[in-house]
């Protein structure tokens, strides 16, 4: 995750039907299939810093296939009990932490997410119940605020 070019899935059918010997211009007007998630974290005035924070995405599909022919991602099925650590760049009072994954429609059996947060020996998971809003080509973005109560950290 710390190279997203490496990771990321752009795909053109702008020379669909087009013959190989053609002297017209095309337009290939290349789209995102992958779904990038731009966390951006702040705290509280009870948690010191956020560095050494760690988020990963719980129950993703890590795997699948790509239909060059008609556009279509699918993930292979069984693969979304997969963990995703999420790149962070935490700069003391704020975090961003991204990751590209594949868009939940791609997958039959995906309905929802789990974000688990690890900060100074602590965890908290959230579960983004509506997985239906990690659409292919999208940033999905929150913004999660890290508390602490009584030592247990919480997630607003």
């Amino acid at each position: 995750q710390s190279n997203p070019a490496a990771i990321d899935l752009i795909y053109s059918n702008g020379t669909k039907g087009v013959a190989a010997t053609t002297a017209t211009t095309i337009s290939l007007g290349f789209t995102h299939q992958l779904t990038k998630v731009t966390l951006n974290v702040t705290k509280d005035e009870t948690i010191e810093t956020l560095n050494g924070l760690g988020v990963n995405i719980k129950g993703v599909s890590t795997e699948g296939e790509f239909n060059l022919a008609d556009g279509t991602l699918t993930a292979t099925a069984g693969t979304n009990n997969k963990d995703v650590a999420m790149y962070i760049d935490a700069q003391g009072t704020t975090a961003t932490a991204t990751a590209i994954i594949l868009p939940t429609a791609a997958s039959t059996d995906q309905t929802s997410l789990n974000l688990t947060f690890n900060l100074n020996g602590q965890s908290f998971t959230h579960t983004i119940s509506d997985a239906s809003i990690f659409e292919k080509g999208t940033n999905v973005a929150l913004t999660p605020t890290c508390l602490s109560t009584t030592g247990n950290r919480l997630l607003q």
